[in-house]
């Protein structure tokens, strides 16, 4: 299978699981309060912050190595294993003063359904690499979508028979253990579960530099609900999560076909650093050309956005919605330079920097929540300026990719952009007088993309060309063989 089919089978698959997770956030925000959502969200995020360290970096791993092997594959599982395994068996002996240290019994029988995951993950991400490496992408839509489809399921029948905020951790417990059944069901024929724990010091090395990356990543859309469930309480941190979820829930329905191959792209062109270089330019000008118009977009949409997908008690998060917008805009700017430098095997240098951004995160932080913890959003925009321009520089060393590179090959998706969101302006101050918030959301999402397509078109964008050939492909080419 080639890129721009993998690419389009990958986004399909991840179109599917997002929209299930869409589903089950707006049934599950019309049927809980956002008090009881503010409690499971305090649990998952404990169990999401030892998520990103669980797998020590297995999948790049899979996915970056030249030629693997059965047994490589086998350390991979193995080492996941003992990580995932502690983690998991740590999170469990803790519960109980997690729930003493938030005043909240609840939270010890939350984690203990949560922890389940910890025990299945590390036989599901080795297999999802290991497909993915190899563009076996409908494998891998199946892994990613039976066990949350019914994990929908569950939760809905057990909100139903008053389970409350526990239906959540439970449906995630089954979620884990469907997808672990489905991943040893269509996982390659050569491929071995059973774990390797002897030599496992190359797969440390790296997985280290790339779970501590992971780490970090997560921390910073994590560490706000921590602090926020401490200073603030339940009701304040669902809101703000809230605003935060869709932000994320929008870029990575954007970037869902993308994050799937990205690592494994750069790495089949990283053989010299002209074609590297070439690769890395032409992804990062796709990448904003589709990713950036709808995301500023959504921030003059927010306010139709939360009301239709979550309801009117949800009125708080628009504001906060807003400022993360522009927070999600310019991180999505670099969104291919983590998979660059992974490919090049400098995963230590963009480690030391994801710390140096963090430690400047966390000072924000501690700052607004002794002064006003409300203003945390502002945090999040001020360190993505920082590291944006962090990151420019160290492509400048390691790739001889400048600001003025950048701006060059992303000038014509920066005004596709602004096109976009200037007609988004015009939609919400239009609507809003006379249209109800259904639909303004109908009006955008009709006249959006075709003005997006009209523009790509005009401007002569890559990105143009490519839909155009994948329409042909699939769609032109299959009407002439039925004739």
């Amino acid at each position: 299978m080639d890129i721009k089919n993998a690419a389009l089978l990958s986004s399909v698959s991840g179109l599917v699981s997002k929209g299930i997770s869409l589903l089950s956030v707006v049934i599950v925000a019309r049927l809980l309060t956002p008090e009881e959502i503010g409690v499971f969200v305090i649990a998952s995020s404990l169990t999401l912050i030892a998520s990103e360290i669980r797998l020590i970096g297995i999948n790049a791993y899979i996915i970056r190595e030249k030629e693997l092997t059965e047994e490589k594959v086998r350390r991979c599982i193995g080492l996941a294993i003992l990580v995932s395994y502690s983690f998991g068996l740590i999170l469990l002996v803790c519960s109980p003063f997690i729930s003493a240290y938030y005043s909240n019994s609840d939270l010890q029988y939350l984690l203990f359904f949560l922890s389940v995951g910890f025990f299945t993950v590390p036989f599901t991400a080795a297999t999802n690499a290991v497909l993915t490496r190899d563009y076996q992408i409908k494998q891998v839509l199946l892994i990613q979508n039976i066990g949350p489809l019914l994990g929908l399921l569950a939760t809905v029948g057990l909100i139903i028979a008053e389970f409350s905020f526990y239906a959540l951790a439970i449906a995630q417990a089954v979620t884990a253990t469907i997808t672990v059944i489905t991943a040893f069901l269509v996982k390659p024929a050569w491929m071995n579960w059973f774990p390797i724990f002897q030599n496992l010091r190359d797969v440390t090395k790296i997985g280290l530099y790339n779970s501590g990356i992971q780490m970090l990543q997560k921390l910073q859309t994590l560490v706000p609900d921590l602090v926020l469930g401490r200073t603030v309480g339940p009701s304040f941190t669902a809101i703000f999560s809230r605003a935060m979820g869709l932000q994320i829930f929008i870029q990575d329905v954007l970037l869902t076909g993308i994050n799937g191959i990205a690592l494994s792209y750069l790495s089949r062109n990283s053989n010299s650093k002209a074609s590297l270089k070439s690769a890395y330019l032409k992804s990062t000008s796709i990448i904003n050309c589709f990713v950036l118009p709808p995301l500023i977009s959504a921030i003059f949409l927010s306010e139709s956005l939360i009301y239709v997908m979550f309801g009117d008690q949800w009125g708080e998060s628009v504001f906060y919605a807003k400022l993360l917008g522009i927070w999600m805009a310019i991180r999505t700017l670099h969104q291919m330079t983590y998979p660059l430098l992974l490919s090049l095997h400098k995963e230590k240098l963009l480690f030391i920097s994801r710390v140096a951004v963090f430690c400047i995160f966390m000072v924000g932080i501690i700052f607004v929540s002794w002064s006003e913890p409300r203003n945390i959003a502002s945090v999040f925009i001020v360190v993505s300026i920082v590291d944006f321009w962090l990151l420019i520089a160290i492509t400048k060393v390691v790739l001889n990719v400048g600001v003025v590179d950048y701006l060059r090959n992303s000038s014509k998706a920066l005004l596709v952009t602004l096109v976009c969101g200037a007609a988004s302006f015009a939609i919400t101050k239009f609507s809003f007088s006379i249209m109800s918030e259904w639909a303004t959301i109908l009006v955008a999402g009709i006249m959006l993309p075709l003005l997006w397509l009209a523009m790509t078109t005009i401007t002569k964008h890559i990105l143009s060309r490519v839909i155009f050939e994948l329409i042909h492909q699939h769609v032109f080419s299959r009407i002439k063989r039925v004739k």
